[in-house]
């Protein structure tokens, strides 16, 4: 009985944060395009609370006040830039994409976090180990800023904690705000993750298909590769069984479902960081609202992982900074 009511407090909450964010973020998604702009409303949504969660606790630190202010500003930032009424947010409904589909994707993945209990005994999935950093989101709620490291092998020693900690930071005024536990927050967080990965891709399937019905069948095709492995075994085949090798010397290469359930972080980076490419390389950068975003988005996504938000941002912006320049686009464009 515990379990069911926990997974029903759990959902709850998981829908009103998906919720929200569609409100902050589709006034904005739409101004930056009309179409798929209830597509990038959750990434965009999920950005901008995520960096005013960082803007906030980093001057005030944490505690119940700082968690309503946190959700409360975004709301006022949206409704004061772009004044929306209901009919807007009726309209952001009335093409919605299939939404059972993400929603039922991301139970999967992150059913792999939840712990199993069989009368007596307890098991827990392999994902699980990466999200024992859960014991960072109650040194966060505990402790607040600066973030002492709970990992450390002499806690006496006060040792600071040296990490991207976004994500665990917007667990932890999940806990603060909806007073839930430090577990039942990251498993929150990991399926808001799954399901705005999701969205991420289905907003550039819009801006591939200008028809909504080949929209929809790329949206369904999208889903049912989601459940795919990697290529590159049946590559390695052709090759002679050394590029599996070669490519999975440092880390194995994974599928979707695995990486949405193990690290939710480097997922929700990456989404903010390709979205955030894909709007340098294909917008107006002169339109105000486009420009905040991208700052938004970067921001986010170097803050939710250093290694995919920072290091391949990088890399990955200078290519598109090659090509504007051989474009000759802008040189406004260019400098941005």
């Amino acid at each position: 009985m515990f379990i069911v009511s926990n997974l029903l407090f759990l959902m709850i909450i998981t829908i009103i944060l998906l919720f929200y964010s569609y409100v902050v973020g589709y006034p904005f998604a739409r101004k930056v395009n009309k179409y798929g702009s209830f597509e990038l409303s959750f990434p965009l949504g999920i950005a901008i609370l995520g960096v005013t969660a960082l803007w906030i606790n980093n001057l005030f630190n944490i505690g119940t006040f700082q968690a309503a202010i946190i959700f409360l500003f975004p709301l006022v930032l949206t409704f004061w830039i772009n004044k929306p009424s209901i009919e807007c947010y009726k309209k952001g409904f009335s093409d919605k994409p299939i939404i059972i589909l993400p929603l039922i994707l991301s139970f999967i993945a992150v059913s792999g976090v939840f712990i199993k209990i069989n009368g007596s005994d307890v098991g827990i999935s392999t994902p699980l180990f990466d999200h024992i950093k859960i014991a960072l989101v109650n040194s966060i709620v505990r402790d607040g800023f600066p973030i002492i490291n709970p990992f450390c092998i002499d806690p006496s020693a006060g040792e600071l904690f040296h990490y991207y900690y976004l994500f665990y930071l917007l667990s932890a005024n999940i806990v603060v705000f909806f007073h839930c536990s430090g577990l039942n927050a990251d498993i929150i967080l990991a399926f808001i993750s799954a399901f705005i990965s999701i969205f991420t891709c289905f907003y550039l399937l819009s801006e591939l298909f200008s028809k909504s019905i080949n929209k929809k069948k790329g949206q369904y095709l999208f889903c049912f590769f989601l459940f795919s492995g990697s290529i590159v075994p049946f590559v390695d085949l052709l090759t002679g069984y050394e590029l599996f090798k070669i490519l999975s010397n440092v880390h194995p290469l994974e599928s979707w479902i695995v990486q949405a359930a193990w690290v939710p972080q480097h997922l929700l980076a990456a989404s903010c960081s390709i979205l955030a490419l894909f709007l340098i390389g294909a917008r107006n950068l002169n339109n105000k609202i486009i420009l905040f975003s991208i700052i938004i988005l970067v921001g986010a996504g170097f803050s939710f992982s250093v290694w995919v938000g920072g290091l391949t941002f990088a890399v990955t912006s200078l290519m598109i900074f090659v090509e504007q320049i051989v474009g000759k686009k802008n040189k406004k464009n260019v400098l941005i």
